[in-house]
């Protein structure tokens, strides 16, 4: 018995969705030249950091394994996947809010100052 993983490809409408939900769970501002050049910043960082293809991954597995015993490996593989996936996400999320943060910098400086985006 094997399993496989099988990633889901990117999608320019999965990129807005992140997006969109960034910006409401913590609005930038009010002007809207700045909104724009962060989302600009955000779809550059997301498309490059956040949205990757999945590793395809198999496991050879002996072929007298009882079901039991493939249950069981099926479970403990479950939580140790579950369990890394969680140690990514809140990492990850981490990071984001930490770019989000410096990119808004960015926007309401060069918006302060005139300075085109590049």
């Amino acid at each position: 018995m094997s399993a496989k993983v099988i990633p889901l490809k990117k999608t320019q409408s999965r990129v807005a969705e992140l997006i969109d939900d960034a910006l409401e769970k913590h609005p930038p501002d009010q002007c809207p030249e700045v909104t724009s050049c962060l989302k600009r910043e955000l779809e550059k960082i997301i498309e490059k950091y956040f949205i990757d293809d999945a590793p395809e991954l198999s496991l050879k597995l002996p072929t007298d394994l009882s079901q039991e015993q493939f249950d069981e490996i099926r479970d403990n593989l479950g939580q140790l996947f579950n369990s890394y996936n969680n140690q990514m996400m809140e990492r990850s999320s981490s990071i984001f809010r930490d770019l989000y943060q410096s990119k808004l910098e960015l926007c309401r400086l060069k918006h302060r100052y005139d300075i085109p985006d590049r």
